[in-house]
């Protein structure tokens, strides 16, 4: 039994052209998406530690509109609760132990944040330029 079509010996001329038009349309597209996909630097990291109720450093700049990781190191035995309202940061870390953060401030300015268990005493600042 044969299939129709089944005499032709390959694909017509054009079914060839709707292929190769598609390829480059498929190309085209492409070249366009990669020319407007955003480039983005390095991101930044910092590294801050908290050793009894101070943090080092105390302060930290950090540039407008770019992610920053933060990493928080905890020298001290029991835990710490880091926050920054501002930037909407709350996190716990264990004692001896190490969190990351996201960082990214919207405006220039000067951002608090504390050791919530200590938040009277243990306060550092990112600085936004």
């Amino acid at each position: 039994m044969r299939w129709p079509g089944s005499h032709l010996r390959g694909p017509s001329r054009s079914v060839n052209s709707i292929q190769r038009l598609r390829a480059k349309i498929t190309t085209l597209a492409l070249m366009a998406a990669a020319l407007t996909w955003p480039v983005h630097a390095e991101t930044q990291t910092i590294e801050i530690t908290l050793k009894g109720t101070t943090f080092s450093p105390a302060e930290v700049k950090i540039p407008v509109g770019q992610n920053v990781v933060v990493k928080f190191k905890n020298l001290n035995a029991a835990p710490a609760e880091i926050e920054s309202k501002p930037l909407k940061i709350e996190k716990v870390v264990q004692g001896g132990g190490d969190i990351t953060a996201n960082v990214k401030a919207k405006s220039a300015g000067k951002f608090l944040f504390v050791d919530e268990f200590h938040e009277d005493v243990a306060k550092g600042y990112f600085i936004a330029e």
